[in-house]
């Protein structure tokens, strides 16, 4: 059993009050901002086998496991031919081939391509969306396009390993 020990100090003594309370300030409130969200690029309505989900083992940033370069975008594995629908309405700011228009780190990495400008309203800045390795494109520059309307098919051009978008 422990024994006990005395020890002397001071009790605490009551403090003076301040002569004006503290304001503390009231919060400000911020403007709502709405939140935009970009459809899937790929549809399983017409066939539930399509993939409408990222390839989670080469993420944006990712590389895969340190097996290759740090990659720019998210990957949907299908198979060739299936239909690539708009993320959001825009304009198509390039539809084609990237051999001679350099669109990723090197030219024809992408190979057959479409970009797409979005504007959201509150948004000063335009927002791109960039289609990669299409089989084909069906749309072509200047066009505008709704949000879920047919741009491309997925294909495996430009620097691609398989069929994906």
């Amino acid at each position: 059993m422990p024994t006990e020990t005395t020890v002397q100090g001071t009790a605490p003594q009551a403090t003076e009050l301040a002569s004006s309370p503290t304001i503390v300030p009231s919060p400000t409130s911020r403007p709502v901002i709405d939140t935009y969200w970009l459809s899937r690029p790929v549809s399983r309505k017409d066939d539930p086998d399509r993939i409408d989900y990222i390839d989670r083992t080469y993420p944006y940033g990712g590389t895969q496991f340190g097996t290759r370069e740090v990659h720019l975008g998210v990957e949907f594995v299908n198979p060739r031919y299936t239909p690539v629908l708009a993320a959001a309405d825009g304009i198509v700011l390039f539809a084609g081939l990237d051999d001679d228009t350099q669109i990723g780190p090197v030219l024809n990495y992408y190979g057959n391509v479409v970009v797409i400008q979005h504007q959201f309203l509150g948004i000063e800045d335009a927002l791109f969306t960039v289609y990669g390795h299409l089989q084909e494109i069906l749309v072509e520059t200047g066009q505008t396009v709704s949000v879920g309307e047919r741009i491309g098919r997925v294909g495996d051009s430009g620097i691609a390993i398989g069929p994906h978008l």
